[in-house]
C-alpha cells in the first residue's frame, strides 16, 4: 500500500470534494457555454498584397491541430502580408498562442509580414501575459 492511500485507493485531490469531478471543473465544449465553435474564413489577397483570415469561436486544444495548418497555408498564399483577425474569438487559450507563434516564425522565415487584429481582452490578455503582445504587430484597423 502506498503512503497516503486508504485501503490502497487514492482519495480525492486536495481541495476537491468527493461529490465534485476531480478531472475538470471547467469545460471547453462550446455548446456548454454558448460559445461559437472554431472557424477560420480565409479571404482573397487585396491589391495591397494582404490576405485576411477571420478566426471565430473557441481557440483551445480541440481546434489546435487545425488553426496552425490553416494559418500556415494562408501565409503561403499571402503575397506580402497576412492579417489574422481575432475579433470574433470567444476564448483564446494556449492553442491560439501556439498557432500565432508558429505562423510568426514562418512569416519571418518567408520574409512576409504578420499582423494580428485583436482589441478585446479575451485575446490581448493572454498575449500580454506571455510577452507576445510586444512581439506581434497588433492592429485595430
Amino acid at each position: 500500500m502506498r503512503p497516503g492511500c486508504a485501503g490502497g485507493r487514492l482519495g480525492p485531490a486536495r481541495g476537491v470534494r468527493r461529490d465534485e469531478d476531480p478531472i475538470s471543473t471547467t469545460t471547453t465544449d462550446p455548446a456548454d457555454e454558448g460559445r461559437r465553435p472554431f472557424g477560420a474564413d480565409v479571404g482573397t489577397p487585396d491589391t495591397a498584397g494582404q490576405l485576411v483570415v477571420r478566426v471565430t469561436g473557441v481557440l483551445d486544444n480541440y481546434s489546435n491541430p487545425r488553426l496552425p495548418r490553416q494559418l500556415l497555408a494562408a501565409l503561403e498564399d499571402a503575397p506580402q502580408r497576412l492579417l489574422v483577425d481575432l475579433e470574433g474569438v470567444d476564448f483564446f487559450g494556449s492553442a491560439g498562442i501556439t498557432a500565432l507563434v508558429e505562423v510568426s516564425k514562418a512569416a519571418d522565415a518567408a520574409g512576409k509580414e504578420l499582423r494580428v487584429r485583436a482589441t478585446q481582452r479575451t485575446v490581448t490578455g493572454p498575449l500580454e501575459v506571455t510577452g507576445l503582445l510586444d512581439r506581434l504587430r497588433l492592429t485595430e484597423d
